[in-house]
């Protein structure tokens, strides 16, 4: 399951099931898959491309007649349950502030339900939000993402990833939650951008295998903390608020213990503007 994470990024970015709004994001409309399982129109679910199921249309939804739930299955003679995955990825023309939708469930063992929306610039990420929970949810409540830009520029396409299980890419008997609803809403305009950071740039390497730098520039003294965060949303790592010089600054992050993935970081001025990049542990 090492690469689980790094596969279905790559799966993402190929899926070309495009429309102007959430695609499909009520899930009423189904249609049959290559395993004969049904599958919510414009929306991916990996296990159904390799002959398992672990998304379900159910009834009643929250917004309409249908819903989509997740359950973590088995497949490839693996005798334990994998996560269960959800995506889309879909043109923007505008700053969107959140994602926000529906759901409910249950959680077994440490199985975390992830939903994580980016914002990418010709195949950039620019921005990124996301909801988590293990809590367990009998009835429909309404959850918002906010989405944090690291800059001025407008998205050009949204990306949708829903999981359900762990960060490993496995998960646990008995584990499901149930989505409807989803919607993007709200702007997020030029004035929230931080007056504290200069020329934000990329860390490096990336992908890294022992340790990487993140490198920013301020425009005057400033104190910042940093939080990283996996591919679910789970915070693996922060540093608390220390005072950085004006000009280029570097943090050099360890990685050994990190698994092998996707990870998001936030550093964050004294005005509360987040920078939020991504890099890859190999």
């Amino acid at each position: 399951m090492k690469t689980f994470t790094i596969l279905m990024m790559g799966m993402l970015l190929s899926f070309a099931g495009f429309a102007q709004v959430v695609p499909n994001g009520d899930f009423e409309d189904w249609e049959t898959g290559l395993f004969g399982y049904e599958t919510p129109v414009d929306w991916l679910s990996i296990s159904s491309l390799i002959g398992s199921q672990d998304v379900f249309k159910v009834s009643p939804g929250y917004t309409g007649d249908y819903a989509a739930q997740l359950i973590p299955a088995t497949f490839m003679g693996n005798p334990d349950p994998v996560a269960a995955t959800l995506t889309t990825l879909f043109p923007v023309n505008e700053r969107h502030g959140s994602l926000s939708g529906y759901i409910k469930g249950v959680s077994a063992g440490s199985d975390t339900l992830s939903i994580l929306v980016g914002m990418t610039k010709d195949g950039d990420p620019i921005g990124w939000g996301f909801k988590i929970t293990t809590q367990e949810i009998t009835d429909y409540i309404s959850f918002t993402a906010q989405i944090i830009y690291d800059g001025g520029e407008v998205p050009d396409s949204a990306v949708i990833l829903i999981t359900l299980g762990r960060s490993d890419g496995t998960a646990h008997d008995g584990s499901t939650y149930t989505i409807d609803g989803l919607s993007m809403s709200g702007s997020s305009g030029i004035d929230d951008q931080s007056t504290v950071f200069g020329l934000v740039m990329p860390a490096y390497p990336n992908p890294a295998e022992n340790s990487v730098t993140i490198p920013f520039e301020l425009k005057h003294p400033d104190q910042g903390s940093l939080a990283v965060f996996d591919v679910q949303g789970k915070l693996v790592h922060s540093e608390s608020s220390r005072q950085y010089a004006t000009g280029l600054n570097e943090i050099v992050l360890d990685i050994t213990s990190m698994k092998k993935g996707l990870y998001f970081y936030n550093l964050t001025p004294t005005d509360g503007k987040h920078m939020c990049k991504t890099f890859i542990v190999k």
